[in-house]
């Protein structure tokens, strides 16, 4: 089997590495070292509402976590994350799991298994600098020739595919005239 990879897709404001850490210590509780070959795929979103809530394919490579803008819990991050990584190792009973120590949150002692997502740095991505007026034109402006570049070219393309139609209609209006000519009669 070739080797596991796991791509992380943060569309959050939340920082990616960090978010990466506790993606790579929850699949390792999960797989341990049964990891070969998995390619996994998490994507973080902005959850609606407050709290960590998670969705997965069974026995397959993707899984969607939803995380609030803010005031995240990390042991319920942590927890989430095992839940739904389970699923993609193949686990699909819905009901033991949530009352699994290990996996769920039913069980009154769920979060004893997840206290080492305390000590894991969870913070903001650093906030983007603020363009300058002329950065902003500029980036408007680059646009905008790249818009006009691709209208320009499909122009030219238009303009071909015109001149190839008009010449094939002319060559058949002149087939039309000489099988006309050689018809006893002529037009009709």
């Amino acid at each position: 089997m070739g080797r596991a990879s796991l791509t992380i897709v943060n569309r959050t404001h939340w920082n990616t590495e960090h978010l990466r850490a506790f993606v790579v210590a929850a699949r390792s509780e999960v797989f341990g070292e049964h990891i070969q070959g998995k390619k996994l795929k998490v994507t973080f979103i902005t959850s609606r509402r407050q709290g960590v809530s998670g969705l997965a394919s069974v026995g397959g490579g993707w899984s969607r976590i939803r995380i609030p803008k803010q005031n995240i819990d990390k042991r319920s991050l942590a927890q989430i994350l095992k839940h739904e990584l389970s699923h993609n190792a193949g686990a699909c009973g819905e009901r033991w799991m949530r009352r699994s120590k290990n996996l769920g949150f039913r069980h009154p002692e769920w979060r004893e298994t997840v206290e080492w997502a305390d000590g894991m740095p969870l913070d903001l991505k650093p906030a983007e600098p603020k363009l300058s007026k002329v950065e902003k034109l500029e980036r408007l402006l680059a646009h905008a020739e790249a818009g006009e570049r691709a209208w320009r070219t499909r122009a030219k393309r238009a303009a071909t595919g015109l001149r190839a139609w008009s010449q094939r209609v002319k060559r058949i209006q002149k087939r039309m005239a000489a099988a006309l000519a050689e018809t006893p009669g002529g037009a009709q």
